[in-house]
């Protein structure tokens, strides 16, 4: 294994452990392919590194207040978010609809400046109807798989 692959695994770990309150160390260890004993030692390790994971019940925490950079998602992950806000539009209540729509925003203002200019080229080659399949045209195809 490459030190890429575990500084990876370590980012999973952190993000696991964030996203969900009290998770197991046999839910980390089945989601990142690896043993409890890896698990162990990479909590260690992250905890040496300043990471404030506690044990939690049968489970792992990190302390509250901890800040986490925020993820980076790609231009493909935030097209497709963006899609699937599109098709349930007008299939979710009102509310429910405002509050994807503002989440939607936060992403996309936290995008680098690069990654938004080319969320609104690919944007514009989408053709959208709620009731069919997306339909996208050659440069929305070009950008995504760049």
């Amino acid at each position: 294994m490459s030190k890429y692959e575990r500084l990876a695994r370590l980012m999973k770990i952190t993000t696991l452990i964030k996203a969900k309150k009290n998770i197991h160390r046999q839910d980390l260890a089945d989601r990142c392919e690896v043993s409890i004993r890896t698990i162990q030692r990479d909590i260690d390790t992250l905890c040496y590194a300043g990471i404030p994971i506690y044990r939690s019940g049968n489970g792992y925490e990190i302390m509250p207040g901890f800040f986490m950079p925020p993820v980076n998602l790609s231009l493909s992950e935030v097209l497709n978010l963006i899609i699937a806000a599109r098709y349930s539009s007008g299939k979710v209540e009102e509310n429910c609809q405002r509050a994807i729509e503002s989440a939607l925003s936060k992403i996309i203002a936290a995008l680098p400046a690069e990654t938004q200019s080319k969320l609104e080229d690919a944007l514009e080659g989408l053709e959208y109807d709620s009731d069919e399949i997306l339909e996208t045209n050659d440069s929305y195809l070009e950008l995504v798989e760049a």
